[in-house]
């Protein structure tokens, strides 16, 4: 399992819920941590509710938020 990319996450999640943001940890990390088996996660799925962007969220304004 990927533990580094996990703790991404959940600095990410943190920051968001400062925000009052509950973000949603899915893809094949989350797929780690549901079955405890090795997924090859190569990046972070992270859902965001109500933001119709899906999946198009840039980078930059994830470095904004995690700082």
């Amino acid at each position: 399992m990927n533990q580094n990319k996990f703790a991404e996450f959940i600095i990410i999640a943190r920051k968001l819920n400062e925000l009052d943001i509950v973000p949603l940890l899915m893809g094949s990390v989350g797929l780690e941590i549901i079955t405890n088996k090795d997924w090859q996660a190569q990046d972070l799925d992270i859902h965001v509710p109500g933001d119709r962007r899906g999946w198009e969220v840039e980078p930059e304004l994830v470095m904004d938020i995690i700082g």
